[in-house]
């Protein structure tokens, strides 16, 4: 029992449950992160927090996934791709790879003009030059 002791907890959890902890862990962080760098100062960065745990509105869900699609769609299928077998991702780069000049032109075009239609009105600041 005394070389148990000794042993730190994640070695005698399950891999699954030391792989998601990590992973929620490291989001939590984060998202921790994203809130302190986006709020001018401590003040609000506290009333964001207090709101994400008071204010949250289910009613809401809907009308703002209708009022973002394109972004949402973006989202899902950023994670679609993300985890498609390694093995289809190589067929279909080898597939882009031996189409004509024109349709990778054409297909290249069709991703920019894509990603124009997520770009806002206005330049959004480098994060870091506030400090």
């Amino acid at each position: 029992m005394g070389h148990l002791a000794r042993k730190p907890l994640t070695s005698r959890l399950p891999q699954w449950i030391t792989g998601w902890s990590g992973l929620l862990i490291t989001f939590h962080f984060v998202v921790a992160g994203w809130i302190l760098f986006r709020a001018n100062d401590l003040e609000r960065a506290g009333v964001m927090t207090k709101r994400i745990f008071t204010a949250f509105n289910p009613g809401m869900i809907v009308p703002a996934i209708q009022s973002n699609m394109m972004t949402y769609a973006l989202i899902i299928t950023g994670f679609i791709l993300h985890w498609l077998p390694a093995s289809l991702k190589e067929k279909f780069r080898g597939w882009f790879i031996t189409i004509h000049w024109s349709a990778k032109v054409a297909l290249i075009a069709m991703a920019v003009v894509f990603m124009l239609q997520f770009r806002t009105a206005e330049v959004v600041p480098f994060i870091y030059f506030r400090f």
